[in-house]
């Protein structure tokens, strides 16, 4: 319920939330789990209805992935943008053009020191030309790879 209620809220407001696997936080200084959680951004395209984006964003600690979900089933796909602090200012992206599977795109990470930074951005282009509606995309949102040490 409160994981539910913090991504609706997210959503409307484009916004970025701290989800972990056994609690919920907004992005702040203490993690919800050691464990591993979720860093979660989301498009500021709506589904229909206001309860989702239509492109969802998340960095995983624990499992060191970057994930992209297109949550809409609208003709547009969704994507990540996401940099790695330690290997400098590279924007990579990596797309998930197939809304029918829901299993999304995962990108593992290796070589990561718990203090690297991490920030990603959800939005929705066209996965065929490349192209990106930059207007669906959400803030960025800046992570550390494992928060958990950090409490």
């Amino acid at each position: 319920m409160k994981t539910h209620l913090l991504k609706r809220c997210a959503a409307v407001l484009g916004g970025v939330a701290l989800i972990g696997t056994v609690g919920v936080s907004t992005a702040s200084a203490e993690p919800a789990s050691a464990q591993g959680g979720l860093y979660t951004v989301c498009s500021n395209k709506l589904l229909p209805d206001y309860r989702f984006c239509a492109a969802e964003a998340d960095w995983w600690w624990g499992m060191n992935e970057v994930m992209v979900f297109d949550k809409a089933d609208d003709g547009q796909d969704a994507l990540v943008r996401y940099i790695r602090h330690d290997k400098g200012t590279t924007v990579r992206t990596a797309w998930d053009h197939n809304y029918a599977d829901k299993q999304g795109t995962h990108v593992q990470l290796t070589d990561l020191a718990p203090t690297t930074e991490i920030s990603i951005q959800a939005c929705l282009g066209d996965y065929t030309t490349k192209r990106v509606i930059e207007e669906t995309c959400s803030r960025w949102g800046t992570t550390v790879a494992d928060p958990s040490p950090l409490k």
